[in-house]
C-alpha cells in the first residue's frame, strides 16, 4: 500500500524528505486539529524510522561502491602492488521496533486531518498533503538517487541516475577535498553516463563527493542528490 501520487513523492530520499517536513509540521498544528501527543509520537517514530533507512541505502551504495572497487584492484591489478585493504563491515541498529504499516498508517492520518475542523488549504501546503494533477509530482520535491562506479583506472567512473522524473537532462557535480564549489562535469540524458575528471595531482588517486542536478527546459529541476563518495583511480 502507498500513498496517492497526487500528494506523495516517488523514490525513498524524496519520501523520507516529505516525511521529515510532514513529521516537523505536524507536531505544530496538530493540537489546533484536534489530534492528540500519541498521534504526533506515532507519526516522529515512523518519520524516525525512515529517515534511518533512507540513510542506510545511501551507506550501502557507498559501501557497494567500496566493495567494487576492492573487487577490481583485487583481480586486476599488477602483480607486486600494494594489496588493498577490505572495506570495514557496516554496523547498522534500528532505532525503534515498530509495527507494519507505515504507509498505511499516513493514508489514515491524512484522510482524518482532511475531515478535521478547522483543516484549511493552507494547512494541506503546509503538511505537503494537498493533491496535484493526477500522476505528477512537484517540480521543488524531485530529488533523483544516484549510484557511482570507480573504474579500474583513467579517472573514470559510471553514473546511474534514478527518479528523475519529468527531466531532459541532468549534469554530473564533483566536489574535490578542500573545495567548497561543485564542479559541472558532464551533462547528459538517460539513465547512466561515463564521466572523467582532471585529477588535482597527476599519478595519485583522488576521492571526490559526486552529485546530480535535474535540468528541464534547460534549468535546473529539482533538488541535487544525495551526495556519493568515489575514489578515481589513475
Amino acid at each position: 500500500m502507498i500513498p496517492s501520487v497526487r500528494w506523495f513523492p516517488s523514490g525513498l530520499q524524496n519520501r523520507a524528505a516529505w516525511f521529515q517536513n510532514f513529521s516537523e509540521k505536524f507536531s505544530d498544528v496538530a493540537t489546533s486539529l484536534g489530534f492528540s501527543a500519541a498521534d504526533v509520537t506515532a507519526v516522529e517514530q515512523d518519520n524516525q524510522v525512515m529517515q534511518f533507512l533512507a540513510q542506510i541505502i545511501v551507506q550501502l551504495d557507498t559501501y557497494d561502491d567500496a566493495i567494487r572497487k576492492y573487487l577490481a584492484i583485487i583481480t586486476e591489478g599488477d602483480p607486486g602492488s600494494a594489496t588493498p585493504m577490505f572495506p570495514a563491515n557496516l554496523d547498522f541498529v534500528l532505532p525503534l521496533i515498530l509495527a507494519t504499516g507505515i504507509y498505511a498508517r499516513i493514508i489514515n492520518l491524512v484522510e482524518r486531518i482532511k475531515l478535521a475542523k478547522g483543516y484549511t488549504d493552507e494547512t494541506g501546503a503546509l503538511l505537503g498533503i494537498l493533491p496535484t494533477a493526477t500522476g505528477s509530482v512537484s517540480p521543488g520535491s524531485v530529488k533523483p538517487s544516484i549510484k557511482a562506479f570507480a573504474a579500474v583506472e583513467d579517472y573514470e567512473a559510471s553514473v546511474v541516475v534514478s527518479g528523475r522524473e519529468k527531466a531532459d537532462q541532468w549534469q554530473v557535480e564533483i566536489l574535490r577535498e578542500g573545495a567548497t564549489e561543485w564542479e559541472t562535469i558532464k551533462i547528459a540524458t538517460g539513465k547512466s553516463v561515463d564521466i572523467k575528471i582532471t585529477p588535482t595531482a597527476q599519478g595519485k588517486p583522488e576521492r571526490v563527493q559526486i552529485r546530480v542536478q535535474l535540468i528541464k527546459n534547460n534549468k535546473k529541476y529539482g533538488q541535487p542528490s544525495d551526495p556519493t563518495y568515489v575514489t578515481l583511480n589513475p
